[in-house]
């Protein structure tokens, strides 16, 4: 029966109709070619032990999670997912820190990971051919014929003591099922002085894991470089160990030009396959250490094997730190889970002192279409099948604001005709907007909650600290304007009225943001030069306490970024603030108005979409609807009696009109003959006395008289179906549950 009614729909072309789209999946190729874009940061969770010290000698005797660096996944299975990652050894205290390797498990997609108690390669331990193994950290795995093999930076005691084995080398280990009885077997790349390393190996394989390689980065103090290398690896003997040392091999990637923002640093990189192309995800900076602001680059190949091959992306870096001391953003992983792309990486926690691990310190940002500015979803619309010539009939337009853009009337937001375009067969082919009327587009529909009052020139900037709510904007004056509140249960329990921050002018919106535990204010001074103040925490000063503006010449302000968690945004309404509980979705709009009948009967199209006049057509079209256009002239439209005494429901009246002949009482519906029956099970049928028969003789007919009929028959199919379609539901929902 369903299969039955959704045909008879589909055939009749019905004028209500709901179209719904599946969300695009961003590939690799879109972020190159500048269709995608990363979206927001969000935490990824490693459920272990909590921080727990010793009450005496205030050592870490367990934690969640420390300072995880590096992290490796890799898929157990369709569903499973397994991640890898250095923790300091246990009780950690602050002259004898060690690290050896952990594993923990995923099911829901890579965001959340149970960590497993005990460490998968425990520091020190003694390896044959290697002696004692003091430290295991920042590994790459890959399983290969259901078995895992694991790369991994790591040191041995050897070298500590001035023997020229290999000392910050990368070594590798193997384990059947990637949990437990993991093994160290080797050494493939040795570094024998400190002067170099073997760092933060990878493991990159071709797309059909025929050809493997592992890269790894030598740092070296003595050329202030840190360069990214690769080498042959065996399938057939993955244990051996690979003669070439650092500091003579000469396969190494090339280094951007001095001043670019990657020119010292080509770092820990993440390897993944797509159509043809390898997309590189790797650390670069202007530092070969932690001094200098890290950021996520992005290169591709067609040819894994030439290193000379690779190129790297325009519009590099993909993401920068803020902070000029800092080697924060780093070990960049690429990761596809369920068809999607994640960027995994470490970042500093807000609240990050570097004294002691404040956990969850792994984050993963989607590559995500980017938002188009001017995009319309077509969601329903109403539209008589049937249409008397020259009558007046009113119709409805259903669309979301899925782009970033909002609509209104001052910039040429409307609804225009198509098929033809611009066409004036029903009115002047535009349906505007009411003068104060705006559509909120996506990523921007923040629900009114409260006037924030104030005159500003900027979209605020806003930050989360102590349990404040911060808000930043460049006020009518171009001075720096702040408000501070609490939202609690969507009452303002604290809430400190606009203040000017220090002296001083802006041409830009300020930024906010939180650096290891502080809140920062950055400005672009009218000079051109960056200036920041630091916030004093209220506790035991007033409010509104900051400190005096500073210069800052290496700081990237366009890379500076807020840190909030709050449902909430501050925007800009009409150069007044306001705070919105945001929705990441666009307002929707209907469109109701009238539109007379062409004079000339026939048949005509009747579709609209929304414009940006004197920019561009945007979204979709709305689903033609072929209307019939009767002739109206002599027409005497049919009453319900001389319908055949209905009595009950709308029918058309023979002259492209609608005549309604009322409800039924409570117990009886209505059939397709214009009967109030008793509800009962089964089908709606029409006796031999209903009053409506063809003629025995056929007569000739006109084509208005045959489009009137098809109308006629149109509408009748349709009462039926609604009939039945109700008759179905309420059987349905006597049914027990």
């Amino acid at each position: 029966m369903k299969k039955i009614l959704i045909v008879i729909v589909l055939t009749l072309g019905l004028s209500h109709g709901i179209t719904t789209h599946a969300a695009q999946t961003a590939t690799l190729r879109d972020l190159w070619e500048g269709r995608a874009e990363l979206g927001m940061q969000e935490t990824v969770d490693f459920n272990g032990q909590a921080i727990t010290r010793d009450t005496v000698t205030g050592q870490i005797v367990a934690h969640d999670l420390y300072n995880a660096g590096r992290i490796a996944l890799v898929h157990a299975d369709t569903n499973t997912v397994y991640a890898y990652f250095r923790q300091p050894t246990l009780p950690i205290a602050a002259d004898s820190l060690s690290i050896e390797m952990y594993a923990a498990i995923s099911s829901d997609g890579g965001k959340t990971f149970a960590v497993l108690p005990n460490p998968i390669i425990p520091i020190p331990q003694t390896v044959a051919g290697i002696g004692t193994l003091t430290n295991a950290y920042d590994p790459d795995v890959i399983k290969l014929n259901g078995e895992y093999y694991m790369v991994f930076e790591g040191t041995s005691a050897a070298n500590a003591t001035g023997d020229p084995a290999c000392g910050f080398s990368s070594y590798i280990a193997h384990s059947v099922d990637g949990l437990h009885n993991w093994q160290v077997k080797g050494v493939p790349i040795c570094a024998p002085t400190w002067s170099k390393s073997a760092s933060t190996p990878s493991f990159v394989s071709n797309s059909d894991k025929s050809k493997l390689y592992i890269q790894w980065s030598e740092v070296s103090d003595d050329e202030m470089m840190a360069t990214l290398h690769q080498i042959d690896f065996d399938l057939n003997d993955p244990f051996k160990n690979i003669t070439t040392d650092v500091g003579n091999d000469n396969n190494e990637f090339a280094m951007s030009p001095a001043g670019a923002w990657d020119s010292n640093l080509m770092g820990p990189a993440s390897t993944i396959y797509e159509n043809g192309y390898y997309y590189m995800f790797f650390d670069g900076a202007p530092y070969h250490r932690c001094n200098g602001n890290w950021g996520t680059g992005l290169a591709r190949s067609t040819d894994i094997a030439n290193i000379n091959s690779w190129v790297k992306f325009s519009d590099n870096p993909l993401q920068l730190a803020i902070k000029p001391d800092s080697c924060w953003i780093s070990y960049a992983e690429i990761f596809k889970i369920n068809g999607e792309y994640y960027l995994y990486y470490e970042d500093s926690l807000p609240n990050w002192s570097g004294a002691e691990g404040n956990g969850k310190d792994i984050y993963r940002r989607k590559i995500q279409l980017k938002k188009a500015a001017n995009a319309a979803e077509f969601l329903q619309q109403s539209v008589p099948a049937t249409m008397a010539a020259g009558q007046t009939y009113s119709v409805s337009i259903t669309f979301k604001n899925n782009g970033t853009n909002n609509w209104n009337e001052t910039n040429q937001y409307r609804l225009g005709s198509q098929n033809p375009q611009d066409n004036g067969i029903w009115r002047d082919g535009r349906v505007l907007l009411l003068t104060e009327e705006t559509v909120r587009g996506a990523d921007q529909n923040c629900p009114f909650y409260s006037s924030l009052g104030g005159n500003i020139l900027s979209e605020p900037a806003t930050a989360s600290i102590e349990g404040r709510y911060i808000i930043a904007a460049r006020g009518a004056d171009n001075g720096v304007w702040v408000k501070e509140l609490t939202l609690d249960n969507d009452v303002n329990a604290y809430n400190v009225d606009w203040y000017m921050v220090n002296n001083g002018s802006t041409l830009d919106g300020p930024k906010l943001s939180i650096e290891r535990g502080t809140l920062w204010l950055y400005v672009k001074g009218l000079d051109g030069n960056v200036y920041r103040s630091r916030y004093r925490s209220p506790s035991g000063v007033q409010v509104g306490n900051w400190w005096p503006w500073e210069k800052v010449s290496d700081i990237n302000f366009n890379a500076l970024r807020s840190q909030v968690n709050s449902p909430y945004k501050a925007y800009n309404l009409n150069n007044s603030a306001a705070l919105g509980k945001c929705v990441p979705e666009g307002q929707t709009k209907t469109f109701t108005f009238d539109v007379k009948a062409p004079a000339t009967p026939g048949t005509y199209n009747f579709q609209w979409q929304m414009v940006q006049d004197g920019v561009e057509w945007l979204g979709d079209k709305t689903p033609n609807v072929v209307v019939a256009v009767v002739s109206s002239a002599g027409c005497t439209p049919k009453t319900c009696a001389a319908l055949g005494n209905y009595q009950c429901g709308s029918w058309s009246d023979g002259c492209g009109a609608m005549v309604s002949c009322g409800t039924c009482t409570s117990g009886k519906t209505c059939n397709a003959s214009g009967r109030c029956v008793s509800q009962t099970v089964g089908e709606p049928v029409i006796s031999d006395s209903d009053p409506q028969t063809l003629t025995e003789t056929p007569q000739k007919m006109t084509r208005a008289e045959i489009l009137q009929k098809i109308a006629e028959v149109k509408q009748l199919l349709i009462q039926l179906i609604i009939q039945l379609i109700a008759e179905l539901q309420k059987q349905l929902a006597a049914m027990p549950k």
